[in-house]
């Protein structure tokens, strides 16, 4: 029997690759006292520069908040 589950992983997948790309770009702009931080839910943080959210393109235009945003298609 072959059963199905409510879980994309693909999704998971793009978004977490997405985060470690702009990650890495973050990382060649850290001082040498700076830290940087991939949070679990989709946050890229930096030392003394707060946090970016990256976040796919539908969700950020369904979000009734203003956020600085990194977005993927």
């Amino acid at each position: 029997m072959q059963s199905t589950i409510d879980f994309e992983a693909r999704k998971l997948f793009e978004a977490i690759k997405y985060q470690i790309h702009v990650a890495i770009e973050y990382c060649h702009k850290l001082e040498d006292d700076q830290s940087l931080w991939i949070e679990v839910f989709g946050d890229v943080a930096v030392d003394r520069e707060g946090a970016v959210e990256v976040k796919s393109m539908r969700t950020a235009k369904s979000s009734t908040q203003p956020c600085k945003a990194k977005t993927w298609c």
